[in-house]
C-alpha cells in the first residue's frame, strides 16, 4: 500500500487500523510512505506533485509486490501506475465508490477540506458516478488537526448525519485515508453503512491476487 503523502504518522495509523480489520491477512500488506511527496494531499497541485515520487517508489517494489494500492482519495497517478507496472493497481476512491454503489442508492462523502471536495468531484466525473453522489462535505481540518481524535470523530459524525438527513445519502464513504480508524464508531453513531476506502481497496487487492 502506497501512502502518496509524506506524513509517516498517517501510514502507521492506517497500518494499525488495517491490522484490526484484516486480522491474519494484514501480514500480507506492507504500508509504505512516499517520503518525497507533499505532507498532505489537499489541492490538485498536491495530488499532481505526489505522482512522480509515488511512481518511483512503486518501481522499487515492482519485483516484490503482487499488487499496489494507492492510499489517497482521488487515486493520484492510478493510470500512470497501471501503465508502468505489470501488477494490479487499486485506488481507494475507485474501489470504495464501486463498493458504495452496491450497498446504497446514493452515496455521501466526507472530505478534509473544500479543496479536496473539488478535486474529488472531478474524479467522480471520470468514474461516471456523479448521478449517484448525494453530496460531499469537508471537515475544514488540516492533516495535523486529525491527531485530535475526539474532535475528528465529532466532526465526522456531524458530517455523516448531515449527509444522511439533509442530502439523503444512504451510504457514507470516508474520503481520506486518515479516517480509516474511525469507520466502525461512525457507522454505529449514524446508523447507515460507512465504507472505509483503504480496507475496501486492500480487501479487493487481496481477493484478486495470490497474496
Amino acid at each position: 500500500m502506497l501512502n502518496p503523502n509524506s506524513t509517516e504518522r498517517i501510514t502507521r495509523e492506517v497500518e494499525g487500523a488495517l491490522s484490526r480489520v484484516l486480522s491474519d491477512d494484514a501480514a500480507c500488506v506492507r504500508c509504505v510512505t512516499v517520503h518525497k511527496g507533499p505532507a498532505a494531499i489537499v489541492t490538485q497541485r498536491d495530488s499532481d506533485a505526489a505522482i512522480m515520487p509515488m511512481l518511483d517508489l512503486a518501481a522499487s517494489f515492482e519485483t516484490r509486490a503482487d499488487a499496489f494500492v494507492i492510499a489517497c482519495f482521488s487515486d493520484p497517478g492510478i493510470h500512470s501506475l497501471r501503465e508502468q507496472s505489470r501488477k494490479p493497481v487499486f485506488g481507494i476512491a475507485e474501489s470504495s465508490v464501486s463498493a458504495g454503489l452496491k450497498v446504497g442508492r446514493r452515496f455521501g462523502v466526507i472530505a478534509i477540506s473544500p479543496e479536496s471536495v473539488e478535486r474529488h468531484f472531478r474524479y467522480f466525473g471520470a468514474l461516471g458516478c456523479r448521478d449517484r453522489l448525494a453530496g460531499e462535505l469537508p471537515l475544514g481540518m488540516t492533516m495535523g488537526e486529525l491527531t485530535d481524535q475526539a474532535r475528528t470523530m465529532s466532526a465526522l459524525v456531524r458530517a455523516g448525519q448531515t449527509l444522511r438527513d439533509t442530502h439523503h445519502a444512504d451510504v457514507i464513504i470516508l474520503g481520506c485515508a486518515g479516517f480509516t480508524a474511525h469507520r466502525e464508531i461512525i457507522e454505529e453513531k449514524i446508523g447507515i453503512p460507512v465504507i472505509d476506502p483503504v480496507s475496501t481497496a486492500v480487501t479487493e487487492a487481496l481477493s484478486k491476487t495470490s497474496l
